[in-house]
């Protein structure tokens, strides 16, 4: 399948007009949350983002522990990557 066809039937699936720029890029947001995917030619892949949340409130130091646990050497993301965006204050998994 192509990257334009896997971007339709997503589009599809979703509901939403979805169409990839012509670098490879889709930027798009769903309940809220926001979503990046990069198409990467030489491997014939996306690379993902996916907004997870945002911190606030007291338990910030609780939920950081927490994700970094699960990122420590990728045991429990499967082989993505868990990140902070502090600007935004967001959670991220890559």
């Amino acid at each position: 399948m192509s990257a334009q066809a896997f971007v339709e039937a997503l589009g599809q699936t979703l509901g939403l007009d979805l169409a990839l720029s012509p670098a490879g890029d889709l930027a798009f947001a769903l309940d809220g949350r926001g979503f990046l995917l990069q198409w990467r030619e030489t491997s014939h892949s996306f690379v993902v983002y996916a907004e997870i949340g945002h911190l606030a409130g007291w338990r910030d130091g609780e939920v950081c522990r927490r994700l970094l646990s699960a990122n420590f050497l990728l045991a429990e993301t499967q082989g993505a990557a868990l990140s902070y965006d502090g600007i935004n204050n967001v959670v991220g998994l890559n």
